[in-house]
């Protein structure tokens, strides 16, 4: 439980673009790190693994030991990531430029293959231009 306490706190502060203290008390909550990269757009756990879209990048992480959750491996995409989802080997990943603007050529749902998270691909692509 304290694990998805923790990479909610991660998403929000990353939505937010903002880090706010959390104190020990009656919540029982306890921050334990935080991303201070960019920001967060979409988050996916599964286990012990960790699937970020932070700006115009897709990143695997190993977060088995809270305190020092390690980046496995990184994608650059063309647009910010919007959504990710994973099921079994595979990470079903939305890119795009905007929701207000026209879609660009290079932007749509990315297939990719994280069944190693030390070296996830693309396999597959569909474009919504």
């Amino acid at each position: 439980m304290k694990s998805k306490i923790f990479l909610l706190t991660i998403l929000l502060m990353g939505i937010m673009g903002v880090s706010l203290p959390l104190r020990a008390g009656s919540s029982g909550l306890e921050l334990v790190w935080t991303w201070n990269e960019a920001k967060i757009g979409s988050l996916f756990v599964d286990g012990d693994k960790a699937y970020i879209g932070s700006d115009q990048r897709f990143l695997t992480l190993k977060i088995s030991d809270k305190y020092a959750p390690r980046i496995m491996a990184e994608i650059p995409m063309t647009a910010s990531v919007k959504s990710i989802c994973v099921s079994g080997k595979y990470a079903y990943v939305v890119d795009s430029v905007s929701e207000f603007l026209d879609p660009e050529p290079d932007t749509g749902l990315r297939i990719i293959d994280v069944s190693n998270p030390y070296h996830p691909k693309q396999i597959g692509f569909y474009s919504n231009y």
